[in-house]
């Protein structure tokens, strides 16, 4: 069963990243993001603004730190090297990740084959090597400060560091490292984030690491409604949408007015669903952590909400940030010890993402199934934090699906 599964969830995968193939071809959209991160670096080089493109999508609009990693790749000649060097480097990262998880658990690979299967046939996995996106490397840094948290505050901290100069959002991490009492790891990746940002301004001036904050405030007021953008408020923004419209064309006029009319809402308010659904996720993970720290409960519950919601939350979202749904899964297996309940949800959620870019919902269910993931993981907190009563006496609730082999 499970073989026919993953046969079926590498055709999918395959099949939805042949389709963003068609619409970018290769080779003239091979590695096109790294394209615009070396048209930055050039910039940056010559002492002009890396970001005088701002525009998502075609914009650099990371930390000026991260154009240290890519000066690194940019040196690499030919093009066609180059290519072969970052599919290498992304699958190694990506591989030493499942690897390192499933040691961190204890369990073998004849336990944990399918994992590599998993990970390496994921859509957004494919989508990234294609356009020669930096995220692997993000989620490297963010399973370095997971993996070495407790035994190498060094490595775990500058593991933080590296997420945080690529990405900002692991920013959310401080919250975990707070709640589990790692605070070597925290000063370690303060740091570490102090040196790469000297190390930038020694290479690139400091204009850019003063012009950033403008430029992360931009991002913060933009929302793209595009049907390539994956925020909630783009997948329930779709009245202007051609498929929608000719959805709507096939239903009975009783259902299409009502529907019509709640998608035209819903697209007219989509800054306010955006920023609510923001605030939801907070809630969520500031919830977590409060029940994390007053119940003393395992890391784990935090870290896999505080990895979903990472993802989730920010106005701009593409289809290759799902990949960072790959490792609060593993966690959430591995901690689990492979109970066949997790797993089989895990398989339900992977297999979502697979689908639902080019069908519909189109992105929708990915939402809805990433929400329940994080729900039900706090449920499990909620469960453990408070008491039940057996025969008249108040006991902890006992250890339920997660802890049992």
């Amino acid at each position: 069963m499970l073989t026919l599964y993953l046969l079926v969830y590498l055709t999918l995968g395959i099949n939805t990243e042949l389709k963003q193939i068609e619409l970018f071809p290769i080779p003239e959209h091979l590695l096109q993001d790294q394209i615009y991160y070396n048209r930055a670096l050039t910039a940056a080089l010559e002492h002009r603004d890396p970001y005088a493109n701002r525009t998502i999508g075609t914009g650099y609009l990371y930390p000026p730190q991260a154009l240290l990693i890519v000066e690194l790749i940019s040196h690499i000649q030919p093009f066609f090297l180059r290519v072969a060097v970052n599919t290498v480097l992304n699958i190694a990262l990506l591989v030493f990740i499942i690897y390192g998880v499933a040691k961190y658990y204890g369990y073998s690979i004849d336990e944990t084959w399918y994992w590599f299967v998993f990970c390496l046939g994921f859509a957004p996995f494919l989508e990234l090597l294609h356009i020669g996106q930096i995220n692997v490397i993000t989620m490297f840094g963010i399973f370095m400060m997971f993996f070495w948290e407790s035994t190498s505050p060094v490595l775990s901290g500058a593991g933080l560091s590296l997420a945080v100069i690529t990405k900002v959002s692991p920013l959310l991490f401080l919250g975990y490292l707070v709640i589990n009492k790692r605070y070597r790891v925290i000063v370690v990746t303060i740091l570490a984030t102090i040196f790469l940002s000297l190390l930038s301004i020694l290479r690139y001036g400091i204009s850019p690491l003063l012009t950033y904050p403008d430029v992360f405030q931009g991002l913060l007021r933009q929302s793209l409604l595009t049907p390539n953008s994956q925020t909630l408020a783009a997948k329930l923004a779709v009245a202007n949408y051609p498929e929608f419209q000719q959805f709507l064309a096939r239903l009975p006029v009783f259902l299409s007015q009502p529907i019509g009319a709640v998608i035209a809402v819903l697209t007219a308010r989509y800054q306010i669903i955006q920023q609510t659904y923001t605030l939801y996720i907070l809630f969520v993970l500031l919830l977590s952590a409060l029940l994390a720290w007053r119940g003393k409960q395992p890391k784990e519950p935090l870290f896999i909400i505080t990895a979903l919601g990472m993802m989730l939350a920010p106005n701009i979202l593409w289809y290759h940030h799902y990949i960072f749904m790959l490792l609060p899964v593993l966690v959430w297996m591995g901690w689990s010890k492979l109970n066949p309940s997790v797993i089989v949800w895990c398989c339900i959620v992977l297999l979502v993402v697979q689908i639902d870019r080019r069908v519909p919902p189109y992105g929708l269910a990915i939402h809805i199934f990433s929400n329940i993931s994080m729900l039900v993981v706090l449920f499990w907190q909620i469960r453990q934090f408070f008491p039940r009563k057996v025969e008249g006496q108040l006991v902890p609730v006992a250890q339920d699906n997660f802890e049992r082999p």
